[in-house]
């Protein structure tokens, strides 16, 4: 912050590990593998899965690579509309920084859409594996999304203290869930 020539306003709680606890978390790579690798074998089998890894891998590590560049240049947390209203050119700089200020907030607010959405989904298909013959009415599963989000909201409100530790505890369940899914046959 002092090299951008700010004061640093707020304390920083997070540490490595839960740095790494809240990126893990929240990219999901092994659970969403899990899920999503089923169109894949269906689509284009083990040789269209393992080619169209290889250049995801290629090309999203050419993003990465510039992303990182800006955050070194220019470390602040406004991210990509800070980086867009500092280096674009000076008369498009309002519109472009606004611009990916909005799908920047735009995509947080779809995360936490979807991610309610799957807390619930995975909710009905626990308590429909215990009762099959149970299916929620709509309103029971808008009501069940809602009580995630307000959870979410207090949670991120008034638990911030504590959401250190918890990212710290979401990485070793993540890691532990890897170990048991992967000797799981």
């Amino acid at each position: 912050m002092a090299r951008l020539g700010k004061k640093q306003e707020f304390t920083r709680n997070f540490n490595f590990i839960s740095t790494l606890g809240f990126i893990s978390i929240y990219m999901a790579t092994w659970e969403f593998v899990l899920v999503s690798l089923s169109a894949g074998f269906t689509n284009g089998g083990y040789e269209g899965l393992f080619w169209t890894f290889i250049g995801t891998v290629l090309c999203y590590s050419t993003i990465v690579a510039s992303l990182a560049e800006l955050k070194s240049m220019a470390p602040t947390s406004g991210g990509q509309y800070h980086w867009v209203s500092g280096f674009a050119p000076e008369e498009h700089q309002r519109f472009l920084s606004y611009a990916v200020g909005w799908m920047s907030s735009l995509g947080w607010i779809a995360s936490v859409a979807s991610s309610v959405f799957v807390c619930t989904t995975m909710i009905e298909a626990m308590i429909e594996f215990g009762e099959p013959e149970f299916a929620f009415p709509n309103w029971q599963y808008t009501l069940i999304m809602i009580a995630f989000l307000v959870l979410t909201i207090f949670f991120n409100t008034w638990g911030a203290p504590y959401l250190p530790f918890v990212e710290t505890l979401s990485l070793y369940g993540h890691l532990c869930g890897f170990l048991v899914a992967s000797w799981w046959r």
